[in-house]
């Protein structure tokens, strides 16, 4: 990381996509904090210490849950003998491309009153806390997986053969040596979950658990529109989610383990290898084959009968049009995010300083910005500066590309930083100017993450709901929006042809991502 001051051009640029990014936050406190405070007595009396209460309550729970189940499937697959372990790591893997409110919608029906669990066991309380906590900690607990798998492959085995040397046994190694080695990992696993859990709607909807996002979004869509209180209440969101990243911070570059010359030697589960394998496919059938398996059967079932309409899987009228509405604007809001994310990394991975590091942060205020309130401010931005965006797709994409340029600046700042800046001062010696060495040499070389950043934004513009649902034009519907609206009436049958064209898109995402990113590689 260079000291140098950088160009005013690159300052220009991210200072731009830093005005784009604030916009939304900018406005929604200034709503909040007008007319005397009005909103806030509002939202205040809507429960609004309650509200806070129950999202922490949630968001805690479903965090926990997700470490400890991405933590322990973490181990069997990573560091020891598991049997079948490349097809174990694809299967913990690939619950990401299951939307939680997917699994939400399977799990709310099979555990109906009167439904398949209520009439086999008379068991129909899985609404509320424990359901929210539940189908979020099973669909969330793969990014824990995946990035404490990724610490455990690249940590040194030394300290923990040193301490088996000692006579530690092997599960007081994982205790007292192996996962205090990888605490920087797990923690940015857990805040990643956390900003999740504070960002989902659909999941408590369906649940009929109340956090603060579904309740902005009932301000929003109630006949009662109150933009002021939907910005109070956003404000005490934007403040949780401004304490996670803070702690991100923190943690960045704290507690890493040396780097393994050699991989670690696996740990032999004698007896316990095939009950943890069968703990594994619990595991995945739980957070994937159930969901998917109830969005086959339903397909299969035919039609609605008659005066239901809807979808259905052998004549799916609207299907190919919602995939392409949903393509359209994943593609349009990936490449944008791809554009915008450019000089942010470059300015985060080459520049230090006040200045740098304040746009580089700024530019990423997406983070804090759930989907339902970003389209909240575009809501309120398009009565006034904005209208000419009003009804259209370009006013989705740009709420979507600020939702989401955090996870395309993430990925392109660890490329940029991983090309050695001497390759672009060599360009720059043979007479190029800074933008046509920059374009010639390590944009080149930073592809791969750039690729990468534009499917993870991709897999999440797919994914989104409430936001699509509160900013997309009249009569635009995409996979996300017909799943939850079919589903939302009791069109299951509907609703799922839909939701299985959407899970097979965020998985063939899912895929390209991991095998670029070649997570398996090592196993």
């Amino acid at each position: 990381m260079s000291a140098r001051r950088p160009p005013l051009a690159l300052l220009a640029a991210v200072t731009l996509v830093a005005a784009v990014m604030a916009a939304p936050l900018a406005w929604v406190v200034r709503d909040a904090f007008a007319d005397d405070l009005a909103g806030w007595r509002r939202a205040w009396g809507d429960r609004l210490v309650r509200l806070l209460a129950d999202t922490l309550l949630l968001t805690g729970l479903v965090t926990v849950a997700a470490v400890v189940l991405g933590v322990v499937t973490a181990v069997l697959v990573v560091r020891t003998d598991l049997p079948f372990r490349r097809a174990a790591y694809w299967a913990l893997a690939l619950p990401l491309a299951v939307p939680p409110f997917v699994s939400a919608i399977a799990y709310a029906d099979l555990f109906s009153p009167a439904g398949p669990v209520d009439r086999l066991t008379g068991y129909d309380g899985f609404l509320g806390l424990e359901g929210s906590t539940v189908v979020l900690a099973l669909g969330l607990f793969p990014y824990v997986f995946l990035i404490a798998g990724a610490a455990l492959q690249v940590a040194s085995p030394d300290r923990e053969e040193a301490a088996r040397s000692l006579g530690l046994r092997p599960i007081a190694v994982l205790w007292r040596v192996t996962l205090p080695g990888i605490r920087a990992a797990l923690g940015a696993g857990a805040l990643l979950v956390a900003f999740h859990v504070l960002a989902e709607f659909g999941t408590p909807q369906l649940m009929r658990y109340q956090t603060f996002t579904t309740a902005i979004f009932d301000q929003l869509v109630s006949l009662r529109l109150d933009l002021a209180a939907a910005s109070a209440l956003s404000c005490v969101l934007v403040a949780v989610a401004a304490v996670l990243i803070a702690m991100e911070w923190r943690l960045r570059g704290r507690g890493r383990d040396a780097a393994a010359t050699r991989p670690a030697a696996p740990l032999r589960l004698g007896a316990w290898r095939w009950p943890a394998l069968g703990l594994v496919a619990l595991v995945w059938a739980t957070a994937a084959g159930l969901p998917v398996g109830w969005l086959v059967w339903q397909s299969l079932r035919g039609p609605e009968p008659a005066g239901f309409g809807g979808l259905s899987l052998t004549t799916g009228p609207g299907l190919p049009e919602l995939a392409g509405n949903s393509l359209l604007v994943g593609v349009a809001s990936a490449a944008a995010c791809a554009v915008l994310a450019l000089p942010v990394a470059v300015l985060a991975a080459r520049h230090r300083g006040r200045a740098a590091l304040a746009l580089s942060g700024l530019s990423q205020a997406g983070y804090a910005l759930p989907g339902v309130v970003v389209a909240l401010a575009l809501i309120g931005l398009v009565a006034g500066p904005l209208s000419a965006l009003a009804g259209s797709v370009l006013l989705l994409v740009v709420g979507l590309s600020i939702r989401y340029l955090p996870e395309a600046v993430q990925a392109t700042r660890g490329a940029v930083a991983r090309v050695p800046p001497e390759v672009e001062e060599a360009a720059r010696s043979l007479g190029h100017r800074p933008l046509s060495a920059f374009l010639r040499t390590t944009l080149p070389l930073a592809a791969g993450g750039v690729l990468v950043g534009a499917l993870l934004v991709l897999l999440s513009v797919i994914r989104e709901l409430p936001a699509t649902m509160l900013l997309r034009p009249p009569g635009f519907d995409t996979l996300a929006v017909r799943v939850w609206v079919d589903s939302s009436e009791g069109l299951y049958r509907a609703a799922a042809p839909a939701g299985l064209v959407l899970v097979g898109i965020c998985a063939v995402c899912l895929v390209v991502v991991l095998r670029r990113r070649k997570g398996v590689s090592a196993l």
